[in-house]
């Protein structure tokens, strides 16, 4: 497959490769599960709506360079617009979310072809754009991209086929494509501005975030924050004899927040009401106690509705934000809607932003740093928002992840299997469509409820760690519970 062509725009992908091999004995010089990490690298050929050639500057002294200058990146006014965007952004956005308005039920999430807008909106959801048919794959390097060493001996060989900052290759004079994950996107982007020999290879490449890994982690990230006070709960009523991973499978974390929202309807307005209550009751306490301390009388300082107001809280945000969110982000990469995809880009910035688990600050420094990039390349014009804005989902490195997926199933361990066998496995990717049947087969669980303390008979003895105390009917698909 010949890659060294400046005709067309070509889409170079890197991730790490890692396999884990059955030893033949137990020896003490040997590990019963060796491991070995490579390095896979696959191609996606844009469509040919735009060249790739460098963009003159205003004046025509010089080119545009694909990457800001550092002075740019790091300049007040740049951060200053990534902030008003996010201070913009509503934390209410069950009703106008995608997945509500269009009532996604599909999973793995995607719009149903049956309820397109338009022709154009369903020949896009057909041609899957983020599958195995647009993605062809290259080699496994024996590097480990993980590693320093491993990263520029990887990044060194993508120069060499595309030749970004080199004055001698056959393609001078072309701006490169290259779509990695958040940690190689994190190293790579440091390499290149802490050192100032690098600043031809900034010039020519255009280092594209991997937008599907935000949307596998979202998940993992909301776990992470909720899994102690809702998830695990409910998960145990709707799978009551599975086993709930630190890291549950995508499809499982996405099955499971698809039945909530679906749920949400039917207690949403009790939630408020009960919210307004411990709102009012929380304010009500606080000025007794400030008249009590004016008074002599003695009365505890520590308020027994803030505990229950803010875990209510969080329950409304896990409802109205975090699930919309992710679930949104998921469906817009998969449209051909790049202003819609853009607004769910933002809100799930701000859901990382908001996250405070083990894990996200990598996704909320590259997410915040390649929004940065956005900018840059929207104001300039630059070759590559202009395929972002024709088709976004090809930028979804989900291809690459399918095909490694293959090769750790399908091939035997015992060998190094080749990337495009992997590729050459093309079924047709299963899918289902959740019901929304409301009744019960699973037995109901219900938590102790206490009685709340009012202003007369409160009690420094109180149960304050129960937040259990609210009786809210949760009606999922297939299942009756009462929290």
């Amino acid at each position: 497959m010949d890659i060294q062509t400046g005709s067309r725009p070509t889409l170079h992908w890197l991730d790490n490769y890692t396999k884990f091999y059955k030893a033949s004995g137990m020896y003490d010089t040997k590990d019963l599960l060796p491991k070995v990490q490579w390095t896979a690298h696959g191609v996606k050929f844009l469509p040919g709506i735009v060249k790739l050639n460098w963009c003159p500057t205003a004046d025509g002294t010089g080119t545009i360079p694909a990457m800001p200058l550092l002075d740019q990146l790091l300049a007040d006014p740049c951060h200053l617009g990534v902030l008003t965007c996010l201070r913009q952004i509503t934390v209410e956005q069950y009703d106008s979310s995608i997945v509500a308005r269009r009532d996604v039920r599909r999973i793995p999430l995607k719009l149903d072809i049956k309820t397109s807008l338009d022709d154009k909106e369903a020949a896009h959801l057909k041609a899957s754009f983020d599958g195995l048919s647009h993605f062809y794959p290259v080699d496994i390097y024996p590097e480990n991209i993980v590693a320093i060493v491993g990263l520029i001996s990887a990044f060194r060989r993508v120069q060499l086929l595309d030749g970004f900052g080199l004055p001698d290759h056959e393609r001078l004079g072309f701006y490169s494509l290259l779509h990695v994950d958040v940690k190689i996107y994190w190293q790579l982007l440091r390499m290149l501005y802490c050192y100032s020999g690098m600043a031809p290879v900034r010039h020519d490449l255009f280092l594209c975030f991997g937008l599907w890994h935000a949307y596998n982690y979202a998940h993992v990230a909301l776990w992470t924050q909720f899994r102690s006070t809702f998830l695990a709960d409910a998960f145990w009523v709707l799978f009551p004899k599975q086993k709930l991973l630190l890291r549950p499978p995508l499809v499982q974390s996405s099955t499971l927040s698809t039945w909530m929202r679906l749920a949400y309807p039917q207690v949403r307005e009790t939630l408020t009401g009960k919210i307004t209550e411990m709102r009012n009751g929380m304010l009500a306490y606080d000025i007794k106690l400030a008249e009590s301390l004016e008074q002599g009388e003695l009365m505890s300082k520590i308020n027994p509705f803030r505990a229950r107001y803010l875990h209510l809280y969080n329950l409304k945000t896990l409802f109205e934000f975090c699930i919309p969110v992710i679930q949104d982000y998921g469906v817009a990469l998969k449209s051909n809607d790049w202003l819609l995809f853009m607004k769910c880009f933002l809100s799930l910035v701000l859901f990382y932003v908001m996250c405070n688990g083990q894990g996200v600050l990598e996704y909320q420094r590259s997410l915040y740093c390649f929004f940065i990039m956005l900018r840059y390349w929207t104001y300039h014009q630059l070759p590559v928002i202009t395929l972002l804005q024709a088709n976004h989902t090809l930028f979804s490195e989900e291809s690459g992840e399918i095909a490694l997926s293959v090769l750790m199933t399908s091939q035997p361990s015992n060998n190094r299997t080749k990337l495009a066998e992997g590729v050459a496995n093309k079924s047709q990717k299963k899918h289902r469509i959740l019901s929304k049947s409301y009744f019960s087969f699973f037995p109901s669980f219900v938590y102790p409820i206490h009685p709340l303390p009012t202003l007369q008979n409160f009690s420094t003895n109180s149960i304050l760690s129960d937040f259990c105390f609210l009786p809210l009917t949760f009606v999922l698909p297939n299942l009756l519970f009462i929290w």
